[in-house]
C-alpha cells in the first residue's frame, strides 16, 4: 500500500520474531472443529463479535455469532465444499475473478476497536503462496499488484488514518496499522503454501501488549508466529468506518479464493499464544 505518512516496517525475512521452522509448508496442519481452542482455528464465545462457518451466502448475513454487527456481502459467492474435513467442517464459499465479491460491515467498531482486536481466516487459494504472497499476483502483468485479505477504512486499495490493512503485495503479506500515534507495516516475505491447501491466518493487535509476547501487533500462519512488532497504537475511533474482507468498496481486488471460516474478536483470544 502507499501513503505519504512517515512509516516504519518490519520484513519477516530478517525479523528476529519469525519462527523460521514454519516458513514453508506443503500441507496445513490446523484442525478446526466447532468447539475447541482458538489456536486450532476455533474460539470460545467470550469476546467473539462475528463468526461464520462459510457454509453459503446466507451464513455471511446470518452467522453463528453475531448478526447484530450487520455483516453484508456483494457480488456472488459459490459453495465450495470439500470432503476433506481435517482443517474445517468441509464448508467454504468461493469468489471468482469475475464475481466482484466481498464481505463487509459499514461500522467496524461493531467488530473491534483500534486499541484491541483479532481477525482469523481460513483461506484456500488455487495458486501457490511464495515469499509470503500470491504467485498469481507476482505473475500478473497488469498494474494490479495488491490483493486485499481484509481492512478497515479501505478505499480502492489503500487505507486512511485510522485504519488497518492485510494484503498480498509484491513484497509479501503486509499487515499495516495506522493510528494518530504511528503508521506501521509488518511483512511476511518468507512463507510458502501449496495451491489448494487450507491456510489459517491470524491477525491480532493490542495497545497494552499481547499477553505472552512483547508485541502489540502480531501475525500468525497455521498456529506459528511469522511476524510481530511493537508499534505505539492509539484508540482512535473507527465508528462508521467500513470493514472489508477479500475486496474493497470499489471491487478492485478480485483474486479467486475460497473462504472457509471467518472469526473476529474485540479482544485477544486467551490461547492465541
Amino acid at each position: 500500500m502507499s501513503t505519504s505518512s512517515s512509516s516504519s516496517s518490519i520484513d519477516s525475512s530478517s525479523s528476529s520474531s519469525i519462527d523460521s521452522s514454519s516458513s514453508t509448508s506443503s500441507t496445513s496442519s490446523i484442525t478446526i472443529i466447532e468447539s475447541s481452542s482458538t489456536s486450532t482455528g476455533d474460539f470460545p464465545t467470550y469476546g467473539t463479535t462475528y463468526y461464520s462457518n462459510c457454509k453459503d451466502e446466507n451464513s455471511i448475513t446470518n452467522p453463528i455469532i453475531d448478526n447484530d454487527v450487520r455483516m453484508q456481502f456483494s457480488g456472488f459467492w459459490e459453495k465450495n465444499w470439500t470432503s476433506d474435513t481435517r482443517n474445517t467442517n468441509g464448508y467454504g464459499i468461493r469468489k471468482t475473478a469475475n464475481s466482484l465479491s466481498s464481505i463487509f460491515c459499514n461500522d467496524a467498531s461493531r467488530l473491534f476497536s483500534m486499541s484491541c482486536g483479532y481477525v482469523g481466516m481460513v483461506l484456500n487459494f488455487p495458486f501457490n503462496i511464495v515469499k509470503g504472497t500470491s504467485q498469481k499476483l507476482l505473475d500478473d502483468k497488469t498494474t494490479i499488484k495488491q490483493s486485499i485479505l481484509w481492512g478497515v477504512d479501505v478505499s480502492e486499495y489503500n487505507i486512511s488514518q485510522p485504519g488497518i490493512l492485510a494484503e498480498f503485495t509484491e513484497k509479501g503479506l503486509e499487515f499495516t496499522i495506522w493510528t494518530s500515534e504511528s503508521f506501521f507495516t509488518m511483512i511476511d516475505s518468507s512463507s510458502s503454501v501449496n495451491a489448494n491447501t487450507d491456510v489459517f491466518y491470524e491477525f491480532a493487535w493490542d495497545l497494552n501488549g499481547i499477553k505472552g509476547t512483547t508485541a502489540t501487533f502480531l501475525l500468525k500462519r497455521d498456529n506459528s508466529i511469522i511476524a510481530s512488532g511493537n508499534p505505539p497504537i492509539l484508540d482512535d475511533s473507527i465508528a462508521n468506518l467500513n470493514f472489508y474482507t477479500l475486496n474493497s468498496s470499489s471491487a478492485y481486488s478480485n483474486r479467486e479464493c475460497t473462504l472457509r471460516k471467518l472469526v473476529i474478536y474485540n479482544t485477544i483470544p486467551e490461547d492465541l499464544i
